[in-house]
């Protein structure tokens, strides 16, 4: 059929109508009865038309047999529909869930960054507070050291004077017990 016969068909069911061959009618729509179809092969051509128009003639068996064949492809056809308005259906309820869930995570993440940017400010204020301490420590460090120093070189120039006194004194007490 998806090889060219069922055109083959519909050009001979044409011809059969149009020379009102009633006996080739019946014939072929009882082909048509046994054969299996899909809403694409019904859209192909014009057969289906042709069979509905059928389904108003005045010959019984004709009319009977386009009739069940009308009422077979509108099956078909409406559960095609069917199936396709269930899986539009379907496709607008994942997108209202996808919508849905992309708002979860939007408000989640916004107030993720939130906490996040909460979290960042108490770390750089611990950061900045660290380096306070950190320059504090070392400013006393340096400090003591300084004073340190400082006592050092006291303590030096008192040791230098203590010896320039001894000295002195000792150079004095040389001198004044030699005359």
């Amino acid at each position: 059929m998806e090889d060219g016969g069922w055109d083959t068909l519909n050009i001979w069911l044409e011809t059969a109508r149009d020379d009102s061959n009633e006996p080739l009618l019946g014939e072929l729509l009882e082909v048509y009865l046994t054969m299996p179809v899909s809403v694409g092969l019904l859209k192909q051509n014009s057969a289906p038309k042709t069979i509905k128009q059928l389904s108003k003639t005045e010959n019984e068996k004709v009319k009977t047999l386009s009739s069940l064949l009308v009422e077979s492809w509108t099956k078909i056809i409406r559960k095609k529909e069917s199936v396709t308005d269930n899986n539009e259906e379907e496709r607008k309820q994942q997108k209202k869930y996808k919508e849905k869930d992309a708002e979860k995570n939007d408000k989640y993440n916004d107030k993720k960054d939130g906490k996040d940017s909460e979290k960042n400010k108490y770390r750089e204020r611990d950061s900045k507070d660290k380096d306070s301490k950190d320059k504090d420590s070392k400013d006393r460090s340096n400090k003591d050291r300084k004073e340190k120093d400082k006592h050092k070189d006291k303590d030096r120039d008192r040791t230098k004077r203590e010896k320039s006194k001894s000295s002195s004194s000792s150079k004095e007490s040389t001198s004044s017990s030699s005359p």
